[in-house]
């Protein structure tokens, strides 16, 4: 049942249950529903549902019909400004004028009779036309856009005196590239990003959203993504990525992800990612690389500090064998070679007689073969600084500085030395 704003009643057509009425017994439950055309006349309307004939089985709503500006939610249309759409106004009376304004609504950018017939009056800027006895009328903006965002357009039925008005907000389609949807078996997340390229709208509020159908085809709401500090403008020019994650779902099958830039049909990007069920083959995953990313570092650690034990270990055994003293012989006095090398060798030293000296050596159980180490017990037993001698061989030094004398062996030195004398 429908009430009109004069008051009179009209019966409009039969609601229906469609597939809703399920019945157990004697007892029934659905939905009753009805839909028609919208009235003409503008005003204020009474619907009423009738359940059953019964005044129990009744609902009534006022609903108030109106000239309106399609597509303005929150009461703010977007315009692309690179694909400028038409800017519909409906639900006009069919044999009354309609008016178009702007800025403020003493601004009047032109008028439409029923008939079709338009006056504009910013041809420049604007294009406004109606087919006669329409219902609707079209505006088009053709120019300078950026001096009329945030502008207020209103569209106004000159027959029943209501309008509607909606701001403008101007945008510009986004360019998407280097898009893609993965799902991680690791982290058990799916995420996607789009690199969204001449973005622009002139409400600061750069839209980036993302939804989901389900492999029954249930379509998700619209879920909000993020730019993160990817975002970057030079003028009226953005770009930026728009990106979103979240975890996977419980129950596999084909699932379509869609990535929505400025709500633009074409910041669109739409890609299939076929789950397959094993998030818990997958978290067992992440148990066990858990596992190894804990081993390994510790592995490592514990072989580094074994092989720095080890070398500290051999290096003080180094150190201790080098502090530990060597024990050799005394080093025999002069008068001790004298007597040796008379009761051994019988004979003087003379200067090509290296025997002579080898036996020095064999008396302190040096090998003679190492000639440095016994050319210094030699000098040591004949109280010679040998350091200064240290570079030349010891037997010719020896000899070079010994005196051609059958009972003696004078070495120089800052030190006088003992004379060896070896006596038969």
């Amino acid at each position: 049942m429908m009430k009109g704003p004069e008051g009179q009643r009209k019966r409009i057509t039969p609601g229906f249950w469609g597939n809703t009425k399920i019945c157990n017994k004697d007892y029934c439950w659905g939905t009753c529903s009805f839909s028609h055309p919208l009235p003409q006349e503008k005003g204020i309307y009474n619907y009423t549902i009738i359940v059953l004939d019964s005044p129990k089985g009744t609902f009534s709503q006022q609903v108030i019909i109106r000239v309106k500006i399609s597509k303005c939610a929150i009461n703010k249309i977007a315009l692309y400004r690179d694909a400028p759409e038409p800017i519909t106004c409906t639900n006009l009376t069919r044999d009354g004028a309609n008016i178009w304004r702007h800025h403020d609504d003493n601004h009047i950018i032109g008028e439409c009779t029923a008939e079709g017939n338009c006056t504009n009056y910013f041809k420049e800027t604007y294009g406004i036309s109606r087919r006669a006895q329409s219902t609707e009328s079209q505006l088009v903006i053709f120019s300078n856009f950026t001096d009329l965002k945030a502008d207020r357009i209103t569209c106004e039925d000159k027959g029943n005196n209501n309008s509607h008005s909606c701001v403008l907000v101007i945008k510009h389609h986004p360019s998407l590239r280097k898009c893609r949807v993965d799902v991680s078996a690791t982290s058990g997340y799916v995420s996607g990003s789009c690199f969204a390229d001449n973005i622009f709208t002139s409400d600061g509020l750069y839209a980036c959203d993302w939804r989901v159908k389900s492999p029954e085809g249930k379509v998700s709401g619209k879920k909000p993504g993020f730019w993160g500090n990817t975002m970057s403008c030079k003028g009226d020019h953005c770009w930026g990525t728009c990106s979103f994650s979240h975890p996977q779902p419980q129950e596999k099958g084909l699932y379509t992800y869609t990535i929505m830039v400025l709500n633009s049909d074409r910041g669109v990007y739409s890609q299939n990612i076929s789950i397959d069920g094993s998030l818990s083959d997958d978290k067992h995953a992440n148990h066990v690389n858990r596992i190894i990313g804990v081993l390994v570092p510790v592995t490592i650690v514990t072989a580094a500090v074994i092989t720095l034990i080890v070398v500290v270990t051999k290096r003080r055994n180094q150190i201790k064998n080098v502090e530990q003293p060597i024990n050799l012989p005394e080093a025999p006095t002069a008068e001790d070679a004298r007597n040796y090398s008379r009761e051994q060798n019988g004979r003087i030293c003379r200067e090509d007689d290296t025997d002579c000296y080898h036996v020095v050596c064999d008396a302190i159980d040096i090998d003679y073969e190492i000639v440095d180490d016994c050319y210094h017990v030699v000098c040591d037993a004949i109280d010679i600084d040998y350091e200064i001698v240290d570079d030349k061989n010891p037997y010719d030094r020896i000899f070079d500085d010994t005196n051609s004398s059958e009972n003696s062996l004078s070495l120089h030195s800052e030190k006088q030395p003992t004379d060896l004398e070896v006596n038969v």
